[in-house]
């Protein structure tokens, strides 16, 4: 190491030292014309992850998209009439309010006496 070069302790980059910052042609980092280690390597149960948690990502974005094309759907192709037949058994008929759907007639329960 030459006299002229002072070591510095670690300490964050002021603006006045951005400068010291320089790329090549070919992409390389420089810093005080040193190059700098940007090359990165996982281990391989690293990578596994990765490609866990990559597909876990496409997947929920794939739902995502699949909900929105469902609501998309309703909001512009199901008239309100549509909508409100499909919603409204229970206004029209008590019964179907205690009832689950698929209960056939004979088995149905009497809806709750009022008081």
């Amino acid at each position: 190491m030459a006299p002229s070069e002072k070591i510095m302790a670690p300490h964050p980059i002021n603006p006045a030292e951005v400068g010291r910052f320089s790329i090549d042609d070919d992409g390389r980092l420089y810093w005080d014309g040193k190059v700098l280690q940007t090359a990165v390597s996982l281990t391989h149960k690293q990578s596994v992850w990765a490609v866990i948690l990559a597909i876990a990502t496409l997947l929920a974005a794939l739902a995502t998209v699949a909900n929105a094309g469902a609501n998309i759907y309703v909001a512009f192709f199901k008239s309100p009439v549509q909508i409100e037949r499909r919603e409204s058994p229970a206004k029209s008929d008590p019964a179907s309010a205690v009832q689950p759907q698929g209960v056939p007639p004979d088995r149905a329960v009497a809806p709750p006496a009022k008081r």
